[in-house]
């Protein structure tokens, strides 16, 4: 596992723009271990929906913190049209990794934030820590009523609260008991990590928990499909273990 000493009394702060989208957050970690590798105290604001995201992704190389609560620099910036790496007057570093994507046409979404950077993301997930909250999942198990026996998970929702989620129609075949992915008041995507990881089968739309399931799963049947016909190209080369499927059915709003 990376380990990154934090500078006791740090010259130089990064903060990160890309306070949403919980697969961006994962998949960028390497990139927040690098600039802490260079000195950098790194700082990174998160929504509400996710700004728990501390407590289950553990690092020494980036601290998060909550979005439009807590102090931090280039607050006066946060929603300007700057979507381009910025150093401040004492070498501090401005990083908009939610729009850096705009400069890289040519190259696979995911892959431009790394791309623009000059940096190699093959090894990405080297650098995610998920601690699962044995507690939380135990009671969530209960709530939902996981199967004893073997089970399969199905997920169609992908999206993020604050923004709006969506849900696609997928065609899923299992012989197998089926546990969804549901929202549970008191419960987050984290505390779900645990069961999915213990499903025999997991049939899921590309979205954040891909990026968890990817690196921690083992021995399971895993089936990613498509948001919409055609999309897959954002993603391309990231994930080795599932098996991709493309989305022929109906995407629709989810109500909250």
């Amino acid at each position: 596992m990376p380990v990154c000493v934090k500078m006791s009394t740090p010259e130089k702060i990064c903060v990160i723009n890309q306070a949403a989208g919980l697969g961006d957050v994962l998949w960028e970690q390497k990139i927040a271990h690098h600039f802490n590798s260079l000195g950098y105290r790194v700082i990174w604001p998160i929504v509400e929906p996710y700004d728990m995201i501390g407590d289950y992704i553990k690092s020494d190389w980036c601290e998060f913190v909550k979005d439009g609560v807590d102090d931090h620099p280039f607050k006066n910036i946060w929603n300007s049209a700057i979507d381009f790496p910025v150093e401040w007057p004492g070498g501090h570093l401005y990083l908009p990794l939610n729009t850096i994507s705009r400069y890289w046409e040519n190259k696979p979404l995911m892959h431009t934030k790394y791309s623009i950077l000059g940096l190699d993301w093959s090894d990405w997930k080297d650098y995610i820590n998920y601690v699962p909250n044995e507690e939380k999942t135990e009671q969530l198990r209960k709530i939902v009523g996981i199967p004893e026996s073997e089970y399969a998970f199905v997920n169609s929702v992908f999206g993020s609260p604050n923004s709006g989620l969506m849900s696609v129609q997928m065609k899923v075949s299992s012989k197998l008991p089926v546990v969804q992915l549901k929202m549970v008041d008191g419960f987050n995507l984290f505390d779900w990590i645990p069961i999915i990881l213990e499903a025999k089968e997991v049939h899921t739309v590309d979205t954040a928990l891909c990026f968890l399931v990817e690196k921690y799963s083992e021995n399971q049947k895993l089936c990613m499909y498509g948001r919409y016909p055609g999309v897959f190209y954002h993603i391309e080369g990231i994930f080795n273990k599932w098996e991709m499927f493309e989305n022929t059915g109906n995407v629709h709003e989810v109500k909250i």
